[in-house]
């Protein structure tokens, strides 16, 4: 009876058990039949859920993994220890990328090597909080930079990709890492995380509520673009979009 109330937005949605791993029903009103589990069923569940608005995210695609780690796309394709199963034959609208519960380098990973095959995927991170204790809600956080917050002004906002990750929830002095553009080069950053601009357009990272020194690694591309620069509070670091298309994170 109280959803959505104390200024909480809640998101219908559901943890999908797959054959193949967990999937997130963002926008989800129903529960969709699965089939058999295999790539065409997945990838008609995850159909059916977009034409009703929703979005299908990958969840923790290393779940549990430990040991020596993938390093290539085709390592992480190929690896069996990959709690996503279905390599990259069922395309995601979000992935998980930060779990509470695995590591976040093969999954980071995971998601490079959709970005590499040309994919538009937005990035989220979650706490995995079931049961009675919840503790580590939002331990780590997605940031979703909508227009409202209203639930499909959220949805949007994930599906556009714009969204930025933070280890603690707001209440514990979370830092939002801010990814900008200047896309017609008049000194005024007006692109964001999720814009598509020109090559070579000057781009810079910034956080707010920095508490103190931190650094900045930033890839582009597949390839480390900057890294370990220090971010001091108030300050940022600029560099400029690839002179090749594709994408850039930080």
């Amino acid at each position: 009876p109280a959803f959505g109330s104390h200024g909480v937005t809640g998101i219908h949605a559901y943890e999908a058990s797959l054959a193949g791993g967990h999937a997130q029903m963002l926008g989800a009103l129903r529960v969709y039949p699965e089939g058999t589990g295999d790539a065409a069923s997945t990838n008609a569940v995850a159909d059916a859920l977009r034409l009703d608005g929703g979005l299908f995210q990958a969840n923790h695609p290393a779940y549990r993994m430990a040991g020596a780690l993938p390093r290539t796309c085709e390592e992480v394709a190929a690896d069996p220890r990959m709690h996503w199963q279905y390599d990259f034959a069922v395309l995601p609208d979000t992935i998980e990328v930060w779990n509470a519960t695995t590591l976040i380098q093969p999954s980071e990973l995971y998601w490079e090597c959709w970005l590499q095959r040309g994919a538009r995927i937005g990035a989220l991170a979650g706490s995995d909080s079931h049961g009675a204790n919840h503790a580590n809600i939002a331990f780590p956080m997605t940031w979703a930079f909508a227009e409202s917050a209203g639930e499909g002004d959220v949805l949007a906002a994930l599906r556009a990709g714009r969204t930025t990750l933070s280890r603690v929830a707001p209440n514990q002095g979370a830092v939002r890492l801010l990814l900008e553009g200047d896309r017609d080069r008049d000194g005024d950053y007006e692109s964001m995380i999720g814009d598509q601009v020109p090559p070579r357009t000057p781009l810079r990272v910034r956080a707010d509520n920095l508490p103190g020194l931190g650094v900045v690694r930033v890839r582009a591309n597949g390839t480390t673009a900057v890294d370990r620069a220090p971010l001091a509070p108030g300050g940022e670091v600029r560099f400029e979009a690839p002179a090749q298309p594709g994408w850039v994170r930080a």
